[in-house]
């Protein structure tokens, strides 16, 4: 049983609103879509935030990539509606500041936990 707790500096790495929802917002009300630095300068995020966040985004379906041209999906629209997994589960360490994991061996610890532990997000 291991107790995971919140780093110190959280709030520095993740912020209240995750970099992907706050570009399916913007892409959400872009019917033609933007060209990555055009998003990248209307989102006043730097490009490489905005690349680091395409590939969650792609592997959810909430956005198609030409190029450097990106634009929402039917999905993506349809998800700013719902929080993520991940939503949740910062949300409930926001406030909680710590859990249990019974069973480091799995799928979730070593999906999720794992990770973010090696970016520092965590200590245990």
């Amino acid at each position: 049983m291991t107790e995971i707790q919140l780093a110190a500096k959280l709030d520095l790495i993740v912020p209240e609103e995750l970099p992907e929802r706050t570009l399916l917002k913007v892409l959400a009300h872009e019917a033609a879509g933007l060209h990555l630095q055009d998003l990248s300068a209307k989102v006043n995020v730097e490009q490489k935030v905005v690349g680091k966040s395409l590939k969650p985004m792609l592997d959810k379906g909430w956005i198609v990539k030409n190029g450097a041209h990106v634009s929402a999906t039917d999905a993506g629209k349809a998800a700013l509606g719902a929080e993520t997994d991940d939503e949740k589960l910062f949300a409930a360490l926001r406030k909680s500041k710590s859990f249990i994991v019974e069973e480091e061996k799995s799928d979730f610890f070593r999906r999720v936990l794992t990770p973010l532990k090696t970016g520092a997000i965590f200590k245990h």
